[in-house]
């Protein structure tokens, strides 16, 4: 295998452990945004906005990320744009509805 081969397996290799990554904080800031979602819709108490609001601005954070990680693959975009934005913001919209 060429040097320059085994650059741009490294680049790749490199690039999806760094989606995969992104993936699982965009979990977890999910989870902790439903969770702060969740105690204020059962308790009326504003503290937990505090958590949810972070987790917002973070999970607007790591979807840019991600989109800017994909922007050499249509597919992912595609999929990002039309799955996964909707389904995330639909998951945590409950407060405003």
């Amino acid at each position: 295998m060429g040097a320059t081969r085994k650059a741009e397996n490294t680049q790749s290799l490199i690039r999806s452990y760094n989606v995969i990554e992104c993936t699982t904080t965009l979990w977890s800031n999910l989870q902790d945004a439903e969770t702060g979602q969740r105690g204020y819709l059962l308790t009326g108490n504003y503290d937990y906005l505090e958590p949810y609001n972070n987790s917002l601005w973070e999970i607007d954070l790591e979807l840019f990320r991600l989109q800017s990680l994909t922007n050499d693959n249509p597919l992912q975009q595609e999929i990002i744009e039309e799955r996964l934005i909707p389904l995330m913001y639909y998951s945590v919209s409950a407060i405003w509805h």
